[in-house]
This record gives structure tokens, sequence and C-alpha cells, in this order.
């Protein structure tokens, strides 16, 4: 059912991360600079992240190297959908600590890869419509505090077009506490 079909999902999705991180690996060398050429990304980030249904929240994203281990990252994103032909929306901000472990460059491509470890916090808002058969209305709305810790790749290609993609576990903390896996991606400009 639902949560079998879910279970296999972040199966897949964690196997695919891990084959991206052995694949990064065995087709990269040792960065020989150890000066970041590009400290700054700007762009689009979409991700899944705890008790919204599941419905991924798309937005703008700022991330930057402070130097050559620690990162810092912000992003608000929301999404809007309407449910029995009323509106809702999930809203989010949220500020991210990376720490780089790895830096290489692949042989062969102009490609660069880092990995890094992220731990994030930040608010999410939802508002949501429900219409009963007996024509009542309920309004739920609910503003919590989210925070997250997982693990992340991200492909530079020519030296400016990014590409991150993260994975980890992201809870809400409101009236209930609520964790659940996420995954994110994007597409940033390096400058």
């Amino acid at each position: 059912t639902y949560v079998k079909s879910e279970a296999k999902m972040k199966k897949l999705f964690l196997s695919l991360f891990i084959c991206i991180f052995c694949v990064t690996f065995s087709f990269a060398q040792e960065n020989s600079e150890n000066e970041i050429q590009t400290k700054n990304a700007l762009g689009f980030f979409i991700k899944t992240p705890a008790n919204t249904n599941h419905l991924p929240l798309g937005g703008i994203n700022y991330q930057r190297w402070l130097n050559d281990y620690w990162g810092v990252q912000g992003s608000i994103q929301g999404t809007f959908y309407s449910k029995n032909q009323e509106p809702n929306y999930n809203f989010c901000t949220d500020l991210e600590l990376q720490v780089r472990f790895i830096k290489h460059k692949f042989k062969v491509l102009p490609i660069e890869s880092t990995v890094y470890a992220w731990l994030s916090g930040g608010l999410i808002a939802q508002d949501e419509v429900a219409v009963y058969g007996d024509g009542s209305i309920e309004v739920y709305k609910d503003c919590s505090f989210c925070t997250g810790i997982g693990f992340g790749v991200d492909f530079v290609f020519h030296e400016h077009i990014s590409v991150p993609l993260a994975i980890g576990y992201l809870a809400n903390i409101g009236d209930t506490i609520s964790a659940d896996f996420s995954i994110s991606t994007g597409f940033r400009y390096r400058f």
C-alpha cells in the first residue's frame, strides 16, 4: 500500500544517492587549489519537507562557502495548490549550516563535485481548507519550527552551473512532532 511504496521510494533515493556518491570518487582527482573560486550560488531549489502532504516546495536559494570547510545556505520556498476547489498553501524559510568533507574535480570532464553534511532550521507555515460531505468547512493553519540533518553532493559544471542533490531527515516541531525523509535538488548559478 501507500506505506510500502513510500518505503521503497526512500530506499530507491538512498540507493541513487550512494551510487552518485561512489561515482563521484571513482572519476575524481584531488583538487590542487585549496582556494574556492566561486563562493556564492543563487538559483531555484526544490525539496520535500516533513508534514506537508509530501508536496514539494520550490523557491529561491542562496548558498555561500565561507571558507574551505564551512558554508551557509538560505531558502525561501512555497507551494500553492487547490484541494476541493479551495486554495491551500505551504511556505517554508530555512537556514542551513554546511560542512564540506571533500571537493574533487573530474579527470576528463569540466565537472567539480563537493560532498557536504548539512544541519538546518527554519519555519514552515501551512494553510489547508477541508470541505466535508455535509458542507461544513474547516480551516487548518499551522506554523511550526522545522529542523533537519543530512548529506549532499553539489555538482558544478564549467565552474558556474551548480546542481545540488541532498538527502536527509526533516522534522516539524509544533503542536506535534513529525519527521520524514527529505530529498532536495536545484539549479543554481555560481559566482
